[in-house]
């Protein structure tokens, strides 16, 4: 489309590659000819940047398909707008200063290591190996790893343990390393374990339960942060938009009040399925036992 090629030649397609990869359809799809095309193009005619599922993705498609090359941004300028993009998907909605840290201290990084992550978020911890310890046993790393500088958390892992326990500012006068540590202290914690796995776990106990974390899927994470599991039911403990938890029981909100997110834990269970005792057991309780044991290789398949 014209005898110049340039970088912002480069720009216009990607633009309209990144609104096809997130659309799933084929641009100017209606048009028969590469001449139909070209002429649409040239005449202004772009994709509806509205289909596009990301809103926060949508300016920076329409700056890359502007009419004038010279209104396109370079390679650079897109490259810092996605790392802005990125921090602002994983980060801001669960806590606005985390995100601020990241761009400020990570901002082309997609992963950082789990010794400049400590330094940055959790400086003022006085429990900084147990810590450290609990969030790589967390997201599977291996007891090998731990002990390499290379030991990384990507900025998906990070968004996980914000929507899990609480924004960096902390819940209720608790910062996020307290909120960490005393959850992954108690006997009933089993981390990142499956429904599955739950069921498995619990199968030859009588009125036991253990906690485990929400992961994903039909719940989202920052919805329901954390399962309650028994042998017969799995009750969720969910967040409501005004930061207060709850569960369902009979198809009604239990409000579960609490100072702490172990209050919170601890009522949903005394409510939920009262009489049962915790499993104990938990793969993290070697972590709190002894400051040098190794993490534990939470596989329970």
């Amino acid at each position: 489309m014209g005898n110049v090629v340039t970088e912002k030649t480069d720009v216009f397609s990607f633009g309209i590659l990144l609104w096809e990869i997130f659309t799933q359809i084929s641009p100017y799809n209606d048009l028969r000819t590469v001449e139909d095309v070209e002429q649409a193009v040239l005449g202004g005619q772009r994709p509806d940047e509205n289909k596009c599922p990301l809103p926060m993705l949508r300016p920076l498609i329409t700056k890359c398909w502007e009419n004038k090359p010279r209104d396109r941004p370079t390679f650079k300028e897109v490259l810092d707008d996605i790392n802005e993009i990125r921090v602002d998907q994983f980060l801001t909605p669960f806590c606005p200063k985390a995100a601020r840290l990241w761009k400020k201290y990570f901002k082309d990084d997609d992963e950082v290591t789990l010794k400049s992550l400590l330094k940055v978020y959790f400086g003022g911890c006085t429990e900084q190996e147990k810590l450290r310890k609990v969030i790589a046993q967390l997201f599977g790393k291996k007891a090998v790893e731990l002990h390499t500088v290379d030991t990384t958390i990507s900025i998906e892992e990070f968004s996980k343990l914000l929507q899990w326990f609480g924004s960096y500012e902390g819940h209720k006068g608790q910062s996020l390393d307290e909120n960490i540590l005393s959850i992954a202290s108690q006997p009933w914690f089993y981390g990142t374990l499956s429904a599955d796995e739950a069921s498995r776990t619990l199968a030859d106990d009588g009125p036991k339960y253990l906690v485990r974390l929400n992961t994903g899927g039909s719940v989202a994470i920052h919805a329901a942060p954390f399962i309650v599991s028994t042998k017969q039911k799995h009750i969720r403990v969910q967040k409501g938009e005004d930061g207060e938890y709850f569960y369902e029981a009979d198809k009604q909100k239990k409000m579960v009040a609490g100072k702490t997110l172990i209050d919170v834990i601890t009522t949903t269970v005394k409510s939920g399925c009262p009489g049962c005792l915790p499993l104990g057991a938990s793969p993290f309780a070697a972590i709190f036992e002894d400051d040098n044991s190794p993490i534990r290789d939470t596989n329970y398949s």
